[in-house]
C-alpha cells in the first residue's frame, strides 16, 4: 500500500498529512476547534466524537 509522507504543516500526524493542502489544513483546526470548544456539548459526546475521528483517520491511540 502506497504511504504519504508527512508535510511540515500541522501539530499531529493527520494534521501533518492533511498540511499537503495548506488551504484544508486551515479549515480543519477550524472545525475542530468549533467543535471541540463547544461548552454546550457534553464532555462524555465530545470524547466519543474524538475516538471516531480517530479511528476513522486510522489513528492507533
Amino acid at each position: 500500500m502506497p504511504r504519504v509522507s508527512f508535510s511540515t504543516l500541522g501539530d499531529t500526524p493527520n494534521q501533518r498529512i492533511l498540511g499537503h493542502n495548506p488551504e484544508i489544513l486551515a479549515a480543519f483546526k477550524h472545525i475542530m476547534a468549533a467543535v471541540f470548544q463547544n461548552n454546550s456539548l457534553p464532555s462524555d459526546l465530545l470524547e466519543q466524537v474524538r475516538r471516531t475521528l480517530a479511528w476513522g483517520f486510522g489513528c492507533r491511540y
